[in-house]
């Protein structure tokens, strides 16, 4: 099972964890009023990795890069802003 965490690095930026470790900055651009904003994900590196129309979306995605198809939202994880599981497929 593979853990990712979102912890507030600004008002627009979110740090992404993946087990503990910083993997990715989840930034977003864009009016939220008009219904225009998008959040990107971007590696250490500075390579955008994916793109969501909300944070969930854009974790969503990101995750699916890294093979794990299926996450759910854990409710409420001191420390962090959301924290996200995947789901074993065996399990359901």
């Amino acid at each position: 099972m593979t853990i990712y965490t979102l912890h507030s690095r600004n008002f627009s930026a979110l740090e992404i964890h993946r087990d503990g470790e910083l993997v990715a900055t989840m930034e977003g651009k864009g009016s939220f009023f008009l219904r225009a904003r998008q959040w990107t994900a971007t590696d250490n590196k500075g390579q955008t990795v994916t793109t969501g129309r909300s944070i969930y979306e854009c974790i969503k995605n990101y995750a699916a890069t890294h093979g794990d198809d299926r996450i759910k939202e854990i409710p409420y994880t001191h420390g962090s802003r959301a924290t996200f599981e995947t789901i074993d497929e065996l399990k359901g």
